[in-house]
């Protein structure tokens, strides 16, 4: 419902470092080895590290764990940063929820609750921040 944030582009922090890896090991052969090195080496190094990234999937936050990644996020950003990301978090669930509302989608309550959530970490953040 509420995937890990993608960092460069389509890919996780995780998903990312494993492509660096794959990267930096193919050219490592290459410049070791050279052509040679291309269907022995690299090929399989690339295909590995596709699959690899494939497979990681991003993880998800779920209702349960909410609390712990809002935490986890306010102390990685500023106070106002923060507010912003949970004013976007609010805006984007609310938007979809309409949309779904107009399709004639029923409401989907774990949604509701992540909303609820939300609201109550950014009350809470204003309130420290004065």
């Amino acid at each position: 419902m509420y995937e890990e944030e993608k960092i460069f582009g389509p890919l996780t922090f995780g998903q990312f470092i494993y492509l660096a890896v794959g990267i930096v090991a193919s050219l490592g052969m290459w410049l070791v080895f050279g052509e040679k090195s291309l269907l022995v080496g690299i090929v399989p190094i690339i295909i590995i590290t596709v699959v690899s990234i494939r497979k990681i999937e991003p993880k998800k936050i779920n209702v349960k764990n909410l609390p712990e990644y809002l935490k986890r996020k306010s102390l990685s950003l500023k106070p106002k940063d923060y507010q912003k990301y949970l004013e976007r978090r609010i805006t984007m669930i609310v938007s979809l929820a309409l949309i779904e509302r107009k399709r004639g989608f029923v409401e989907y309550t774990k949604s509701n609750e992540v909303l609820n959530k939300l609201k109550d970490a950014l009350a809470e953040s204003k309130k420290k921040s004065g």
